[in-house]
């Protein structure tokens, strides 16, 4: 890839050398071969041992600095089958060494094997301000839901139904609006597994736990989403091999918290990966 911007070295030969056995492997040019965040995903098209996969991945490598230096390098991990398979990558968008925001209401607790994260949701910290019970907070915000839907009835049965396409546009608006309001995560890491609750305030039928492999993670990074309406909001994401990557944050999320929370999880996931 490197030769594109004029750059020629000992590893790009490394990466022709993989192409090449890629070809021969597979009998079709690596080109033709699915891809995957820029990276040939071959090892569902041919039977090849884990180490020499692994191997094979690192010759290939999108990124100059990931592969393999030399030949002799290269060498030294095939005979000895030194090379593991790819770990967590340095995550983008966030600086190192981020302290815990001030003031903030999600918890991070780390053991010697675990690290459990809670992110409340939107809808608890304005129930934390006004000092009402989570029962009472529930109660009081399904009468109003149920009063705004009474209401929404009796106006189309007046108009004869002439506004009905907007009071659905309405109400799915507000329900995506509710969902950010009232969702919680709980985030669980262990050194060969994690979970990712998600778990609404008001519904708990809308509520889910998401299973992974810890040793899988590859990427974690900080993004944040324009909605239509020009309003950011904040998530960090968790990529996992061959899954699609997981969205957590809510609409009290900010930039500070994501980018403390994404350090958090890397440094956690890194020293579980290295010692494996």
């Amino acid at each position: 890839p490197e030769q594109y911007r004029g750059q020629v070295v000992p590893a790009s030969d490394l990466y022709s050398l993989g192409c090449t056995l890629l070809y021969l492997l597979t009998h079709r040019p690596p080109a033709d071969l699915p891809q995957k965040r820029m990276r040939f995903d071959f090892r569902d098209t041919v039977t090849l041992s884990e180490p020499f996969a692994n191997w094979l991945e690192k010759l290939v490598e999108p990124a100059l600095e990931d592969r393999f230096s030399t030949a002799k390098e290269a060498l030294e991990a095939l005979e000895n089958k030194q090379y593991s398979k790819p770990k967590l990558q340095q995550p983008q968008n966030i600086v190192r060494s981020i302290r815990k925001p001030q003031n903030t209401q999600i918890t991070c607790q780390r053991t010697n094997n675990a690290l459990y994260i809670k992110i409340p949701a939107a809808a608890e910290q304005v129930q934390k301000k006004l000092k009402i019970d989570q029962t009472a907070y529930k109660v009081i915000s399904r009468k109003w839901w149920i009063l705004w839907a009474v209401l929404m009835i009796l106006i189309l049965l007046i108009t004869r139904f002439v506004f009905l396409p907007f009071f659905i546009i309405l109400g799915v608006a507000c329900m995506i609006a509710l969902k950010q309001y009232c969702t919680a995560y709980e985030l669980k890491f262990y050194p060969d597994h994690f979970t990712i609750q998600h778990s609404s305030l008001l519904f708990s039928c809308l509520g889910y736990t998401y299973t992974g492999n810890t040793q899988a993670i590859t990427l974690i990074e900080v993004k944040q989403d324009e909605t239509k309406r020009k309003f950011k909001r904040t998530y960090f994401y968790l990529f996992e091999e061959n899954t699609s990557p997981q969205k957590i944050g809510n609409s009290s999320l900010n930039m500070t918290e994501a980018a403390w929370l994404c350090e958090e999880v890397t440094n956690f996931v890194r020293e579980v990966q290295c010692s494996s």
